[in-house]
């Protein structure tokens, strides 16, 4: 289940070994594809806002 900007959605992890809950993921078509590192993570969020605020 993933938390984007408070839409929750379920996505598959099949393709990552990696992942733990509270993690930030990349999700392309409702696959987790890429593990976001904690450097990307303030990036993504200010992204984010920007798009959507």
């Amino acid at each position: 289940m993933v938390d984007a900007s408070g839409a929750k959605r379920e996505v598959s992890v099949q393709l990552m070994d990696d992942v733990e809950p509270g993690d930030y993921v990349m999700v392309h078509a409702g696959i987790a594809i890429a593990k976001i590192t904690d450097e990307d993570e303030h990036e993504t969020d200010e992204v984010m806002e920007a798009l959507l605020g």
